[in-house]
């Protein structure tokens, strides 16, 4: 998480409840929520800043599947695509069309 505040580009964060009938009630809750890149997010009452975050309890933690998507700064996206070379921009473009998620 620190090279995606230290890139300047990624500003909030996104959670992203794993696809499937088995994701807990809270994880479901928690899908889509948006946060800034060092605020909690708010799942089942409990602060945690990422899936998995060993700050939560078991009954948030344990076996999750969820992931953490970066929301990037769209102001500042311009000026970093057109300084890129022409493959990297193609990269680029391809992650913000596809919404690409990382997990920790």
């Amino acid at each position: 998480m620190e090279g995606r505040k230290q890139s300047g580009l990624v500003k909030k964060k996104r959670w992203r409840a794993a696809n499937n009938k088995r994701k807990r009630k809270d994880h479901k809750k928690a899908n889509g929520q948006t946060v800034d890149i060092d605020e909690h997010f708010d799942v089942g009452g409990e602060k945690l800043m990422h899936p998995g975050d060993p700050a939560g309890s078991a009954n948030q933690i344990v076996k999750c599947r969820c992931t953490m998507q970066a929301v990037f700064d769209e102001g500042n996206s311009s000026d970093l695509v057109s300084g890129l070379n022409k493959e990297a921009q193609n990269v680029y473009t391809t992650a913000m069309h596809l919404k690409m998620t990382y997990t920790q």
